[in-house]
């Protein structure tokens, strides 16, 4: 569905705006969507979807997509819903995200609740502030030399190295100030009262070496990958290394990578991963995918789910309350039991 409501541009803050009809948007089907006009910024084309039902009555998703045909573009944004006089109406602020946009059509964004004073509103305005950090056909990355190329050539100086990592056996040196300012882990252990202040190598335990050197490269460059393609098995692994080191935006970027790429396949060991790591948000995002009765017929089949509910018994608990919530009590062919 289209809005009919014309897109407002402040270029000084990077805030697009554009009215929703709430009146007549609030009863929409379920998983339909309003779509502002597609504006460009920094060379890009973009939307804002709006779900005013997004998989229940009382869910709301707020979506930004890109819509070129481009990779790796990283973003950083926030919606806020306001009224006629610019004033939120949310009645707790929407998160800051910061994802990376691959190409593939699909938008990140944020679920919220129907709050009472929405009802208020016949007509109120979408707010999206957007700025993008990063992509290959970035204006401000067209110009050579710019502070991440600067910082990746930084990381392959190894005269400047003051401090290695070693990895699966492999050794991996970066710089000290670099990784201490990326990770309050890493800032304790290098210059703190640790044990490791003093030492020129630090081993690594409990993880791959190809995970240590893309989370580093990230620290360097604030990019996941140089372009190649990621596996859903790396975002999982760096998902847990930056939690482990609390670079909180890579496990952001990580977890909309993996939501937006949720599968049969998937689900059952990121839904895992987002409750040994207490990411509330993800954890229900994977529940809604593997509780609809269609994915979880497939779902039921697999090694993983398996070792999933072996490993994390509660999670079948949660997943069969789910499950018989969209099922229907009545239909017992269809509950899980």
């Amino acid at each position: 569905m289209e809005s009919s409501s014309l897109l407002r541009m402040k270029s000084a803050s990077h805030d697009y705006q554009f009215e929703v009809n709430y009146t007549k948007s609030k009863d929409l089907p379920i998983g339909e969507y309003i779509a502002s006009s597609t504006f460009n910024f920094e060379g890009y084309e973009w939307a804002i979807h709006y779900y005013p039902r997004y998989k229940g009555k009382y869910n709301q998703f707020l979506s930004l997509k890109l819509l070129s045909k481009a990779i790796n573009v990283c973003a950083e944004f926030s919606f806020n819903l306001l009224d006629e006089n610019e004033t939120s109406i949310m009645s707790s602020p929407l998160p800051t995200l910061s994802c990376t946009f691959i190409g593939d059509g699909k938008g990140y964004g944020s679920i919220f609740h129907v709050n009472e004073f929405m009802d208020m509103y016949s007509i109120f305005i979408i707010s999206c502030k957007i700025r993008v950090l990063s992509g290959p056909r970035n204006v401000v990355n067209m110009i050579s030399g710019g502070l991440h190329e600067h910082m990746e050539k930084l990381l392959n100086m190894s005269d400047k190295f003051d401090v290695t990592f070693e990895v699966e056996g492999k050794k991996i040196s970066a710089h000290r100030l670099i990784v201490a300012a990326r990770s309050p882990v890493f800032e304790a252990e290098l210059f703190g009262s640790m044990a490791e202040v003093n030492m020129k190598c630090i081993r690594i335990e409990d993880m791959k070496a190809d995970v240590f050197m893309a989370m580093l490269r990230f620290m360097y460059t604030d990019q996941i990958s140089s372009g190649k393609t990621l596996s859903i098995e790396l975002v999982q692994d760096l998902f847990v290394a930056a939690d482990r080191y609390a670079v909180e935006k890579l496990k952001e970027m990580c977890k909309q990578i993996l939501c937006n790429n949720l599968s049969v396949g998937t689900v059952s060991t990121t839904l895992l991963l987002a409750d040994q790591h207490s990411c509330i948000w993800l954890k229900e995002m994977c529940l809604r995918f593997a509780s609809k009765p269609e994915n979880f017929m497939q779902l039921a089949l697999t090694d993983e789910y398996h070792h999933m509910i072996q490993a994390c018994p509660s999670l079948l608990v949660e997943l069969r309350e789910k499950f018989n919530d969209l099922s229907g009590v009545g239909n017992k062919k269809q509950r899980i039991v």
